[in-house]
């Protein structure tokens, strides 16, 4: 059994008592009364409870060591696995003990009156009792942490309770024991026992009752000390000091007792509190005595080496000294004799020093200064005789007493100082040495402090050399104490007087070193400000005096308009103590920003960071010094010009415009007309180049409102047409059509002079026109055709009025007007384009008639051109498809037999599309034919059919692999689908083909059922059909390896895929569309060439260029110069899909729609603007001009519809004759620019405007 006592009172360390079993045995009111055996008995009892308690200690605490060493090893497998284990016999431990108590409680249930065995079995059952609570509080305890941990303050559940001991079965079954068996030979234990639980369960009174019949019943009990004990502590806490001194002295009878020593220090300190100067003085002395007694007692056990009471030492001479410190009762004097009587012992000097500190606590000076000359004197070398004499001089300078302590003080020093007798004989204490070596210091302190005073009253008599000279000596009396004592407590306040005093004795160098530490050393000291700013100043003259001795140079600083322009500022590295001066005024700033010589501190580190070309640094600084002082007369307004002319130094020209006009707008400037009137000019020439480069950088939106705002602010600036114009180019980019409409309009409007005047009206019309305003776009193309002969835009114009009657649908119109544009312009790269382009026009009205005869025109045009030789062919392809569509095969035939022969006149890759196609058109009838092939008849008539079919398919194979010459994809595909299909067809007709008439009569003969012998047949044909049907898959998967190679999906392979699958459904699934998985690929028609056979690339057109510089005068654009013209590299003003698009510049392609698209209708809803009632569309200007006569024409271009009986209607045009108007280029003597004679296809609308 364990028994867990309380901690008593005193200050002692705690001790677990012994079992209540470990007596040496029971004891009656008279001499011991046990038997041998009972006390072998007992002996074994006590040695089988020991043996157990602490094989269930050792084990808990072995486990749960292994435990946590596992855990931090191995985690939960191990934890679970010893847990389970430790748990396991924990379950065991209870469940023996709860069958041992069954066990007791069934024997003293049958054998209630059962003598000294129920009396065993009773006391036996108590400790189990005793146990099991036990074990439950601990079980709680460990259920109580898993809940803590759980509960949530913030939950609203009520906090855990924590378990108590319950105790109340032991309590009962030793009552129970008691009653029934007072004279059991354990009874001892048992009221030990009880008492005990009872105390545990805080129930003190009936505990101390119970220790009372204790040692009342069994005064010689072995708990006897420990009974005592707890009866005079209990006495003790509640005041009840006689009775506590009786129980203190009975546990005095038994010296071996563990709570003697602690019995001892208690009696001492009971005696001190019944001790009364007056009614019981003699309870001072008690206390004294029984004091010493223990100090004694821990002298002689400490020297039998078994020392006890050592942790009470210390107390027991602080009550000595306490009690001879009573007023009326104690004194030095007293102590001394009482000390001197009882002679030297090892705590005398600590009685006596303790009494001089409790006298200097108490600020008794006058008392504690003789018991600390008393220590001194009879313990001169103590290791703490330094201490105690720093004491005496504190005590005197409390005491007000200088003179004294100055005496004190260098006695000390004497007393103490290097090499003396005391040294030798505390060498080894480092302790007391360094306490020593502490105080020597503070005389050192007191010199530097005296001339540091002196100096001070000095310069403030005026006599400076003087002065200077004790600053110099203070510096050095500072130093040399810092250099022996770097570590000083008072190192912040001497090194801040070290560097005052340098500053003062002019040396600024080591001056702002030292300053520099006090700065550093402590960020909220009371030296700080003065550091900070004195560095700064120490700093200034030490640059002062190296620019004066020429060991640095003098700043200079360069302006933008000093630097040249493009050459990259590089910064340049900054001396070390311009960089040192700049960090000290940072410092500064940080810590005092209200210094009055901040702003110009500050404004000097800006200019140094510029004159060395740190910008971004220059910048950051100037803009400090503006926003924490704005009204600073000397800094304010050369800060703000600083900052202009570092932003115009790095070309930041938004910056100038913002940071002008917030400068403009303060306040504090209002008054400073001249900066304002400067900072105007370069706010407006800094809006222009912003703008500038917000377009340039395709930030459109941003530009276009700069520049009208800019315009706005400034109508009068000289630059302002520029800023319109690019605002509306801005405004194009952005796709805001009417707004750069509107912006044109403002220059053509209020800048009628400028010289991009003409451009501006152009770009109103484009801007009409992708605005859907195709009115407006109309009218301002004929005034700028009509207005602006000169115009580099009129042709755009031109070409434009042709196109937006095309968007317009008004398509005949629209295909004259391109046909004028041939005539009115026909040496510009882009006419044969735009001829050609009026022809596809006529193909959107559906005109065949007129289709052919503009297709016509243009190859007696440029048949004989090399360059447009693939837009010949073209042509020739488009007449031979205008006749497909009429259903004229005759005709079809004949003109895409034209373009294989004008192919093959001259082979070349842009033609060779247009040849396969007509080559592949020129196959489909013979295709058709074959398809339609039908086996009828007879054996003898279906296999001669066969074979010419098969005939038939080997040439017809051949005529499509020979499409294959052309190299065009889409064709080559066809082609290789035809050549499957072939095989196809040819399988499918043989699956097809009659049952032979003879089979009915050859069926009755044999006797068999005619369709019997018909399957028979079919089963024969499949067998023969196999072959081909293999050669129609490998085919068509030719045509997917091929289409899959160019990456191209079209009908062709759809329609591949398609007889795949039907062929071959398992291995061709439809899964979805080809184009899904095979990329399409788009071919365009062949482009132009030019002279040299290169690809003709036009130029951009005529549109407003961006000036990104402002002008600075009005003049008009020099002899030859294009105005506005375009970047390089960017494309004519065509629109996006669905937009309407400029016409090309000279030279360039026309802007038409990709083959076979529509031009882009007006918006739902809206009306496409058209020429007025009886206009025609715009007709090119006099001396505009026209083609010449007599041209040759192209093989086939003479043909007209009449070949195939086709007759033009009354009052259309006819095809043109031989010669009639048109022209090769280059042939024609006429100049571009020069009017046709009556010609009707020039009327344009124009004439009426």
């Amino acid at each position: 059994m364990v028994l867990y006592l309380c901690p008593l009172t005193v200050g002692a360390v705690k001790q677990e008592l012994p079992s209540p079993l470990a007596s040496p045995g029971l004891k009656q009111k008279s001499a011991p009364n046990y038997t041998p055996e009972e006390i072998a008995e007992l002996d074994a009892l006590e040695a089988m409870v020991q043996r157990f308690i602490k094989s269930v200690e050792l084990y808990r605490s072995s486990s749960r060591k292994m435990l946590e060493y596992k855990y931090d090893k191995r985690k939960d497998l191990m934890f679970n696995y010893y847990e389970q284990e430790v748990r396991q016999l924990e379950e065991e431990q209870r469940v023996s003990r709860l069958s041992a108590i069954r066990r007791f409680q069934k024997f003293i249930g049958n054998y209630p009156d059962g003598g000294p065995y129920t009396a065993d079995a009773m006391f036996r059952l108590s400790e189990l009792y005793f146990e099991r609570s036990y074990d439950e509080f601990l079980t709680g305890q460990e259920d109580y942490d898993v809940a803590i941990d759980a509960w949530d303050p913030d939950s609203g559940e009520p906090e855990p309770e924590l378990p108590a001991f319950r105790y109340e079965p032991t309590i009962s079954m030793m009552q129970r024991l008691l009653t029934e068996y007072p004279d059991y030979r354990l009874i001892d234990g048992a009221y030990y026992l009880l008492g005990y639980c009872l105390g545990e369960q805080g129930e003190e009174d009936r505990s101390l009752e119970i220790y009372q019949d204790l040692v009342a019943y069994h005064p010689h009990t072995r708990f006897g000390s420990e009974v005592w004990m707890r009866i005079a502590e209990y006495h003790f806490n509640a005041s009840r000091l006689a009775e506590a001194l009786n129980g203190y002295k009975r546990v005095l009878g038994d010296e071996a007792s563990p709570f003697f020593d602690k019995a001892l220090y208690k009696l001492a300190w009971t005696h001190y509190r019944l001790a009364d100067p007056e009614d019981a003085p003699e309870e001072y002395t008690n206390s004294v005595n029984r004091f010493v007694e223990l100090l004694d007692f821990n002298l002689r056990t400490k020297a039998e080496g078994k020392e006890r009471g050592g942790d009470l030492l210390k107390e027991a001479i602080q009550y000595i000294a306490i009690t001879y410190s009573e007023e009326n009762w104690g004194g030095l004097d007293k102590l001394v004799a009482f000390l001197d009587d009882m002679g030297e012992r090892p705590y005398s000097r600590d009685v006596i020093n303790a009494l001089a500190s409790i006298y200097f606590d108490q600020t008794l000076f006058d008392k504690a200064m003789p018991a600390l000359k008393l220590v001194q004197e009879r313990y001169p070398l103590h290791p703490d005789a330094p201490k105690v004499q720093e004491q005496i001089i504190t005590a005197y300078e409390r005491n007000r007493d200088f003179e004294s302590a100055a005496k004190e003080r260098d006695l000390f020093i004497a007393s103490y100082s290097d090499g003396g007798e005391w040294q030798l004989a505390n060498k080894e204490n480092l302790e007391a040495v360094d306490y020593v070596a502490g105080y020597t210091q503070k005389a050192m302190y007191a010199a530097s402090i005296f001339y540091h005073e002196q100096a001070q009253v000095l310069e403030e008599a005026g006599n400076i050399d003087l002065a200077v000279e004790n600053y110099r000596k203070a510096a050095a009396g500072y130093g040399d104490y810092l250099e022996r004592y770097p570590h000083d407590k008072q190192l912040y306040a001497l090194t801040f007087y070290l560097a005052d005093t340098l500053f003062y004795s002019l040396d600024f160098e080591r001056a702002a070193v030292e300053f520099t530490k006090v700065r550093e050393m402590r960020p909220d000291g009371e030296f700080l400000v003065d550091a900070a700013s004195n560095i700064v100043f120490a700093y200034r003259q030490i640059l002062t005096a190296a620019i004066s001795n020429g060991e640095i140079e003098e700043l200079a600083i360069k302006m933008s308009s000093e630097r040249e322009e493009g050459v990259e500022i590089v910064p340049l590295e900054i001396p070390l103590l311009h960089k040192q001066y700049i960090d000290a005024i940072d410092i500064l700033a940080e810590i005092n920003p209200a210094d009055e010589n901040l702003p110009n501190f500050l404004y000097t580190t800006a200019q140094t960071y510029q004159g060395f070309d740190h910008l971004d640094e220059a910048l950051k600084r100037f803009h400090r010094v503006l926003e924490n002082y704005p009204t600073n007369e000397e800094t304010a307004g050369f800060s703000v010009e600083s900052l202009v002319d570092l932003y115009q130094t790095k070309r930041d020209y938004r910056t100038v415009a913002e940071f002008t006009k917030k400068i403009m707008d303060d306040p504090n400037f209002a008054a400073n007309t001249d900066l304002l009137s400067s900072l105007q000019l370069y706010r407006t020439g800094a809006q222009f180049l912003v703008a500038s480069e917000l377009a340039t950088a395709d930030k459109h939106d941003e530009a276009s409102a700069l520049y009208v705002a800019l315009v706005d602010e400034n109508p009068t600036y000289a630059n302002c047409d520029a800023a319109l114009n690019n605002a509306a180019v801005s405004f194009e980019k952005s796709q805001r059509f009417d707004s750069a409409m509107k912006m044109y309009q403002r220059i053509v409007d209020d800048y009628p002079q400028s010289p991009r005047a003409d451009g501006s009206l152009f770009r109103v019309g484009v801007n009409a026109q992708n605005f859907f305003d195709f009115e407006k776009a109309l009218a301002t193309y004929s005034k700028l055709v009509k207005e602006y002969p000169k115009s580099t835009s009129r042709p755009d114009a031109f070409y434009n009025i042709a196109f937006a009657l095309e968007q317009l649908q008004q398509y005949k119109k629209a295909a004259k007007q391109y046909l004028a544009y041939c005539d009115v312009f026909p040496k510009r790269d882009d006419a044969p384009e735009v001829c050609f382009r009026a022809g596809e026009v006529y193909e959107k009205m559906d005109d065949p008639r007129l289709v052919r005869k503009t297709y016509l025109n243009f190859i007696k045009r440029y048949w004989q051109n090399e360059k447009h030789r693939d837009r010949v062919v073209e042509a020739h392809l488009r007449v031979a498809k205008s006749y497909e569509k009429q259903g004229n095969l005759k005709q079809m035939r004949k003109r895409f037999q034209i373009v294989l022969d004008e192919y093959n006149k001259k082979p070349d890759a842009k033609s060779a599309l247009y040849a396969a196609e007509a080559e592949f058109k020129l196959l489909e009838p013979d295709y058709e034919s074959y398809s339609e092939v039908k086996f009828v008849g007879n054996s003898d008539t279906q296999s001669k059919a066969l074979v010419g079919q098969i005939e038939t398919l080997k040439e017809l194979s051949k005529k499509y692999g020979a499409l294959l010459q052309y190299k065009q994809v889409e064709w080559m595909l066809a082609a290789l689908y035809r050549q499957a299909n072939l095989y196809q067809l040819l399988t499918e007709q043989m699956f097809a083909s009659e049952c032979p008439t003879e089979f009915k009569k050859l069926a009755r003969e044999m006797g068999l059922y005619v369709e019997d012998l018909c399957d028979e047949r079919l089963v024969l044909l499949e067998e023969q059909a196999i072959q081909f049907e293999d050669a129609a898959v490998q085919q068509y998967e030719q045509v997917i390896e091929r289409s899959r190679e160019y990456q191209i999906a079209n009908e062709w392979t759809d329609a591949t895929l398609v007889a795949l699958n039907k062929l071959r459904k398992a291995e061709w699934p439809l899964q979805k569309p080809a184009k899904d998985y095979i990329e399409d690929v788009g071919y365009s028609s062949p482009r132009l060439l030019t002279n040299d056979g290169a690809l003709y690339e036009p130029p951009p057109p005529p549109e407003p260029e961006l000036i990104v510089e402002p002008e600075q005068t009005d003049a008009a654009p020099a002899e030859g110069e294009e105005a506005a013209a375009p970047a390089e590299g960017e494309e004519a003003a065509a629109p996006a899909e669905g937009e309407e698009a400029a016409a090309p510049a000279e030279g360039e392609e026309a802007a038409a729609p990709a083959e076979g698209e529509e031009a882009a209708a007006p918006a739902e809803g809206e009306e496409a603007a058209a020429p007025a009632e009886g206009e025609e569309a715009a007709a090119p200007a006099e001396g505009d001009a026209a083609p010449a006569e007599g041209d040759a024409a192209s093989p086939g271009a003479e043909e007209s519809d009449s070949e195939d009986g086709e007759a033009s209607a009354e009052g259309e045009d006819a095809e043109p004759a031989e010669g009639d108007n048109s022209a090769a280029d280059g042939e024609s003597e006429e100049t571009e620019g020069e009017a046709p004679a009556d010609s009707d296809e020039s009327a344009t609308a124009g004439d009426e405007g």
